[in-house]
């Protein structure tokens, strides 16, 4: 159905910025992360969206990520914000407040 696929289509564009407001705020793992956007924006968000969005991050230097040792189990990959991925953040985020408010225009 359409507009199911336009709901797809915006809830994918808006991810990235979502997870980095969330690392921005506490450093953080994926499952972390996931449950994090499902909490707060009422959405789930699969293992195969979340972890490409991670990468394409960390390759573009916004954010780093590294290992955290448990006293028990595998360890555990965490993720920070970079200098970088805090400027973005500024900019993405002035740039989202400015075209959700255009788009509240029209409606």
């Amino acid at each position: 159905m359409l507009q199911d696929n336009l709901i797809t289509q915006m809830k994918k564009g808006i991810l990235p910025l979502v997870v980095l407001l969330i690392i921005s705020k506490q450093d953080s793992y994926g499952y972390q992360i996931s449950s994090e956007i499902e909490k707060t924006l009422g959405f789930e968000v699969a293992d195969g969206t979340i972890y490409p969005i991670l990468m394409r991050l960390c390759k573009d230097e916004l954010i780093e990520p590294y290992w955290v040792q448990k006293d028990s189990g595998m360890p555990r990959k965490y993720y920070k914000i970079t200098e970088i991925g805090r400027k973005y953040i500024v900019n993405l985020t002035d740039y989202y407040l400015n075209i959700t408010k255009r788009i509240g225009q029209l409606i």
